[in-house]
């Protein structure tokens, strides 16, 4: 009975370490890949406007267009001024392809909440039992992170459009797909979300999943560390007053 405990404690201690590694991630990107003021932040920054004689109001369509499509249910990401396309068929061909990925990573993040918080309330009635196992876990998983997050960060700051050009193998196994997502100089996509665009993103990425995972770091250590211990101690000196 006591082994099979043992087993559950860690698979459950393994499983929320994992969902909130992937909750993290969609906590990190979503709000900002959804967030049309980020994006007209950005095209500020670029001089996107510009560059491609957009007005402020039409690049307020265009990211309307492009987040609405990816997040909020629009049917189609194509907008048209004075009866010309904005993007090209490649560039629609693509962002669909982007899409599936966006749905896909918005139910895992959703999912992977849900299983955060199940064994957090499980962990929670076991905490005395899992106390060992669990810190030593944590700690474990969260300096692979860290490490992996770092190298990351490294190779991105050295040659971010290598960086760019392996993420894609990682997300587009499929040649086609992967293919498609490079496109020629003058498509109107790629000089729209450019790659200061989307080094910029993965900076704001970057120092989000890093805050929340110190917080973790944090919550990790007052539950089960000498921060906790010392606040339980304070705590109990003041009730005795």
């Amino acid at each position: 009975m006591r082994k099979g405990l043992k087993i559950a404690d860690i698979t459950v201690i393994l499983l929320f370490s994992l969902s909130f590694i992937l909750t993290v991630a969609f906590l990190s990107i979503i709000p900002i890949a959804s967030n049309n003021a980020y994006y007209m932040l950005q095209f500020e920054k670029n001089g996107v406007g510009e560059n491609l004689n957009y007005s402020i109001g039409q690049l307020e369509t265009i990211t309307s267009a492009i987040t609405g499509y990816l997040f909020r249910g629009k049917s189609s990401m194509q907008v048209y001024f004075d009866g010309t396309a904005v993007f090209s068929d490649q560039a629609i061909t693509h962002m669909a392809d982007v899409k599936v990925l966006f749905v896909g990573g918005t139910i895992l993040g959703f999912v992977s909440l849900a299983v955060f918080f199940l064994c957090l309330v499980y962990l929670f009635f076991r905490r005395k039992a899992v106390k060992k196992n669990f810190r030593r876990i944590n700690y474990l998983v969260f300096l692979v992170f860290l490490l992996l997050i770092v190298a990351i960060a490294v190779y991105a700051f050295v040659d971010f459009d290598s960086a760019f050009v392996n993420f894609h193998h990682l997300i587009f196994p499929d040649p086609e797909k992967f293919n498609n997502a490079f496109f020629p100089d003058d498509d109107t996509l790629i000089n729209i979300l450019t790659m200061d665009f989307f080094f910029d993103v993965f900076l704001n990425v970057v120092v989000r999943i890093a805050a929340l995972f110190f917080v973790y770091f944090f919550v990790v250590q007052s539950l089960y560390g000498k921060v906790y211990a010392k606040i339980k101690s304070s705590f109990s000196e003041k009730l005795l007053r």
